[in-house]
């Protein structure tokens, strides 16, 4: 058996190969961040807490009822069908 090491550099039969596009330089070296001024405000306008869900969450907090039985059953089937050996 023979293997020939040479590289056709022409392609496949002969085919030319595609050339490739030369290689493109960016317009600026530098990133804008002008868009993330808008989201800076915007998050700085966003209360740190809910009070209307702080609210609720004491209500259930304080339900004996909650969560109620079937949803903890249905929970504790879940977990016991996906627990690791």
């Amino acid at each position: 058996m023979e293997i020939n090491t040479n590289i056709n550099a022409d392609g496949v039969n002969g085919a030319i190969p595609p050339k490739r596009p030369a290689a493109t330089r960016p317009v600026s070296d530098g990133v804008s961040l002008s868009g993330s001024t808008a989201l800076d405000n915007a998050l700085q306008s966003v209360p740190a807490t809910r009070p209307e869900a702080v609210a609720r969450a004491t209500a259930l907090i304080g339900d004996v009822n909650y969560p109620p039985q079937e949803i903890i059953k249905k929970l504790a089937v879940l977990l016991a069908i996906h627990l690791d050996p």
